[in-house]
């Protein structure tokens, strides 16, 4: 099956995945420069994420999809290593 999945390991009877403490985000990286209450706001809003969705392909099947406006929000992820991403994906002709 083609397409990606987020935890492919993640167990089948887990229901819901919440925010991880902020500790265990700050050694992913991303938390600099956050302010107390920027960071109290962005738990408040959290939503955990679905069970069922970590563990599904994600596939796109039609170049229909294309036609839709994209936002990726990438706030963890240095702009160097999604511009290598991206590079690597047009080369090799995935999208």
């Amino acid at each position: 099956m083609s397409g990606s999945v987020f935890a492919p390991d993640a167990p089948e009877n887990l229901n819901e995945l919440p925010l991880p403490p902020s500790d265990a985000l700050g050694e992913k990286g991303g938390l600099e420069g956050l302010r107390t209450e920027a960071l109290e706001r962005f738990r408040a809003k959290a939503a955990p994420e679905p069970g069922p969705v970590l563990r599904q392909h994600a596939t796109r099947t039609t170049d229909a999809r294309l036609a839709v406006p994209t936002t990726l929000v990438g706030c963890s992820i240095p702009s160097a290593q999604i511009v290598e991403s991206a590079t690597s994906l047009r080369r090799t002709g995935r999208r």
